[in-house]
């Protein structure tokens, strides 16, 4: 979330070479500390079989929580996938102005994150719920409220926050759920948020068609 806006911010600043140079020290950086920080694990020898992933999903309360991590990323990305063309048509937003908008909305991202942990601390379930109300408070106050400049920058930013801790929510429940399965799991939660992605983006197309 961070990344894109930053690269092109970047590019407008220096150059379009100058995001390549950046991300390949980042790269760099982040390949090393790894080395240095991360434990060796030894591999399992078990097989992950297709089947695996089936039985997982025909566990009580799983079909109905990869429903609703597919909804909750479905909603967001059909309009985080326009929000570029939206921004500059209705709020006319510039190039410099929209990077710096999506820049707050990624380093928001990140803090809500870490809020979203400080709330799974206390109650998973009211993570689950509040985070997905207020990032469609969110997209409904960006559409029906004619906020402007710095007004637009922080709703921006606030949905960003909100946002931030849905996807570590999501798999933290699906992780407590069934423990002894958590790599399938995952990996179910990983094609529902590809899938959501897809499927928002091609809603919110659809939409402003």
């Amino acid at each position: 979330m961070v990344s894109v806006p930053l690269g092109s911010y970047l590019g407008e600043l220096f150059g379009w070479r100058s995001a390549f140079y950046a991300a390949a020290a980042i790269g760099l950086v982040t390949l090393v500390f790894q080395l240095f920080t991360l434990p060796g694990l030894a591999p399992r020898k078990t097989t992950a079989r297709l089947r695996t992933v089936l039985d997982v999903l025909l566990r009580p309360g799983i079909a109905v929580g990869m429903l609703a991590c597919i909804l909750a990323h479905t909603g967001h990305y059909a309009m985080f996938t326009y929000v570029r063309p939206f921004l500059e048509s209705f709020a006319g937003a510039g190039p410099n102005s929209l990077a710096l908008m999506l820049l707050g909305f990624g380093v928001a991202n990140f803090a809500g994150t870490l809020l979203g942990g400080w709330l799974m601390e206390r109650s998973l379930h009211l993570t689950l719920v509040l985070m997905p109300a207020l990032v469609g408070v969110a997209g409904l106050t960006l559409v029906f409220l004619p906020v402007s400049g710095l007004g637009l920058a922080l709703l921006v930013a606030f949905w960003g926050l909100t946002f931030g801790g849905i996807p570590v929510a999501w798999s933290t429940r699906v992780a407590r759920s069934v423990p002894d399965q958590a790599e399938s799991a995952g990996g179910m939660v990983v094609a529902s948020v590809q899938g959501a992605i897809a499927t928002g983006a091609a809603t919110g197309g659809s939409c402003s068609a």
